[in-house]
């Protein structure tokens, strides 16, 4: 969202004939570093539910897997059940 701002706002000084000023580039400098860390951030939560969903499948499928009678095991090879 600040990035369209400060872009805004670095046009407008050059346009204004000021010219590109340290604190335009700032401005863009520090909304860009901004961003970049709010994806990182977005980036790392989204990989920390997808391990989270993963081991929680993982250990439905083996508990079930451990309360299955007998007679299954006996009738399915075991490539099939770990395939």
């Amino acid at each position: 969202m600040a990035g369209p701002y400060t872009t805004g706002k670095v046009l407008d000084a050059i346009g204004s004939g000021d010219g590109v000023t340290a604190g335009a580039v700032g401005m863009a400098a520090a909304a860009g570093a901004t961003s970049v860390l709010f994806s990182g951030c977005w980036g790392s939560l989204f990989m920390l539910l997808m391990a989270r969903l993963r081991q929680s499948l993982s250990l439905r499928l083996f508990s079930h897997l451990v309360h299955q009678d007998l007679d299954f095991f006996q009738g399915t090879p075991a490539g099939d059940i770990f395939g």
